[in-house]
């Protein structure tokens, strides 16, 4: 059986369904299984969009981008050979929202000078999905501050929205550099930013953007913020405040756009 580790992910172990059941069992979770997998090439309604099956492409990062953040040579083609490889919803991979919030120095961002770079990758896309497969694809882009692992240049450069990091989550390095520490009016601007790349995202042709709020990211750290004072810290309504604000602002600037999150279960 696996165990599953704070610190580590453990490989999906199972070989066959009736696997799975027993593991279900043991932990006594409902997880009904069918032998039927038809359903996977069904249609599904997003909002007024169609995704024209059940397969998704995760936002893995492949930091390969460009200097500027546009999508690079290979980028490109990863995306290209997924669209042609028939998913009917392609997640694509998370973007940084500003320099210092990259996570890496190859990692994508998108901004009004590379925004034309994005919407080729976009239209490539979709291009390949129709000639390939004769369906019209879902794209949304991820939306990501890395926070506390923010590496822009290449070395830690975390960033915080909480006085009292979660102990043991920093390398040694990172815990040397300490970074700094979000105040209230600094969170406000970086919804203007997140707001202006969801916005440019749209542009550039994505159907929507994931609002990224998992992985100990900067969003993902603000759900847990209890002691953190001021707008953004302490009660529920704070701790959501960021994401409930900027989703509600590009919904209001964009109606019909869709607008994503993924949650880490827990966030302490």
């Amino acid at each position: 059986p696996v165990k599953p580790s704070a610190n580590s992910f453990e490989p999906f172990p199972f070989r066959t369904a009736e696997a799975l059941r027993a593991a279900a069992r043991r932990l006594k979770l409902d997880l009904p299984l069918s032998p039927e997998t038809a359903a996977l090439a069904e249609p599904l309604a997003i909002g007024a969009r169609r995704v024209p099956n059940r397969f998704c492409v995760q936002p893995m990062e492949g930091c390969d981008a460009g200097p500027d953040g546009a999508p690079g040579v290979w980028t490109r083609r990863r995306y290209r050979r997924w669209a042609e490889g028939g998913f009917g919803m392609i997640w694509m991979e998370a973007a940084a929202v500003g320099d210092r919030a990259r996570s890496h120095p190859r990692q994508l961002r998108i901004t009004r000078r590379n925004v034309r770079a994005f919407a080729a990758a976009v239209a490539e896309m979709r291009q390949c999905a129709r000639e390939r497969w004769g369906h019209e694809i879902v794209i949304l882009l991820q939306l990501a501050h890395a926070g506390r692992y923010c590496r822009p240049g290449g070395t830690p450069a975390p960033v915080f929205v909480r006085q009292d990091p979660v102990p043991g989550r920093l390398s040694d390095e990172e815990a040397a550099a300490r970074g700094m520490t979000l105040a209230d009016e600094e969170l406000d601007r970086l919804q203007d930013a997140t707001v202006e790349a969801g916005l440019l995202a749209v542009e550039a042709g994505f159907d929507g953007v994931d609002l990224k709020a998992c992985h100990g990211d900067l969003h993902a750290e603000l759900l847990g913020a209890i002691r953190r004072p001021g707008r953004y810290g302490g009660s529920l309504e704070n701790r959501t405040r960021f994401l409930r604000e900027v989703a509600g602002r590009l919904r209001a600037a964009s109606p019909g756009m869709i607008v994503a999150s993924r949650l880490s279960p827990a966030e302490d």
